[in-house]
């Protein structure tokens, strides 16, 4: 049986039918607790379902997440998920400060907790398909995501196979109509054509007239792929930044942003000993400490940006730089 507050949304095997309704009293007082810290984002405070100090200001939507209330709510689902977390050991003293976070006791329940949850994972679903399966089919799709480090054109290839990937899955789950995906086929065909241009381009093909028309109108085309529904413009923007370390002593965040483009020249010579200049846009970079109490969105970062008192670059990314 669940003791005191330890783990009440997780576990709830052997409780007595009489005392259901205190069980369930008890995790909807917790879970409206948690909500308000959330939505507080004030940082540190302990979990009301949890039992460990959590840092609620990372709940701040950030990203093309601040374009909707819907992509906001789905900021906190996963930043909430992703973060807390079952622990394996506890020991005495515990706390923030303390070698343990939690008491061994509730350790054991956290444990006992993600065991239970694991095993909820071979159920049939309404489908009769265990949700192992689909659990491992959503995850695979989603981390295939994260893995383009290969030159192009290979990339334009591998970006085209997930794009594919990712629109039979929502077909099978039912959840792709028509204007979706039609974006996924036309963003597919982009894959495919700037493959077939780069391969050209390798082998020192001349570039034909209707290519270079294509990537004149690239921009467009990106465009009306990306921003569907009024949903977010985000992809359209260089001005963006984020979060990437926490220090809980100074109470600081490390921000790392891009800023507006800057024009880049690179001369170099071809196989057949010609010289070139190429010229191009790069991102600019900003790199500076920040309250963790007032994360910044790419909305403020713009602000910031377009002020009197705009933030210095730091001094490796204002050397204009040349290569042999």
């Amino acid at each position: 049986m669940v003791e005191d507050r330890d783990q009440p949304v997780y576990v709830s095997s052997g409780i007595p039918l009489h005392m259901l309704h205190i069980f369930f009293d008890q995790v909807l007082q917790n879970l409206e607790e948690e909500l308000r810290f959330i939505e507080a984002r004030e940082g540190f405070a302990e979990s009301p379902l949890m039992g460990y100090r959590e840092d609620y200001s990372q709940y701040v939507p950030r990203g093309h997440y601040t374009a909707s209330r819907r992509l906001e709510d789905y900021f906190r689902a996963m930043m909430w998920l992703g973060r807390l977390t079952f622990l394996l050991n506890g020991g005495e003293p515990d706390g923030p400060s303390e070698t343990c976070l939690v008491s061994e006791e509730r350790a054991r329940l956290m444990t006992v907790s993600a065991l239970l949850t694991v095993s909820d994972l071979e159920d049939a679903g309404p489908e009769g398909e265990a949700l192992l399966g689909k659990w491992k089919r959503i995850y695979e799709l989603t981390a295939f995501f994260a893995d383009f480090v290969e030159p192009v054109p290979r990339v334009y290839a591998e970006l085209n196979a997930t794009l594919e990937m990712a629109r039979r899955g929502l077909e099978e789950y039912g959840v792709l109509d028509g204007e979706i995906e039609g974006r996924f086929r036309n963003a597919c065909s982009v894959m495919a054509r700037l493959e077939a241009i780069a391969e050209g381009e390798l082998a020192e093909v001349p570039m034909s007239r209707e290519d270079a028309e294509f990537l004149k109108d690239f921009a467009f085309r990106l465009e009306a792929t990306i921003c569907w529904g009024g949903e977010t413009t985000e992809g359209l923007e260089t001005s963006l930044i984020a979060d990437v370390h926490t220090d809980q002593n100074s109470g600081l965040v490390l921000e790392a942003a891009s800023g507006d483009l800057d024009l880049c020249i690179v001369i170099y010579r071809r196989p057949d000993g010609l010289v070139e200049a190429a010229v191009g846009p790069v991102l600019s970079y900003y790199e500076f400490t920040w309250p963790m109490s007032d994360r910044l969105t790419d909305r403020a970062w713009r602000d910031m940006l377009g002020g009197e008192e705009p933030p210095m670059r730091p001094s490796w990314a204002e050397v204009e730089g040349s290569g042999p």
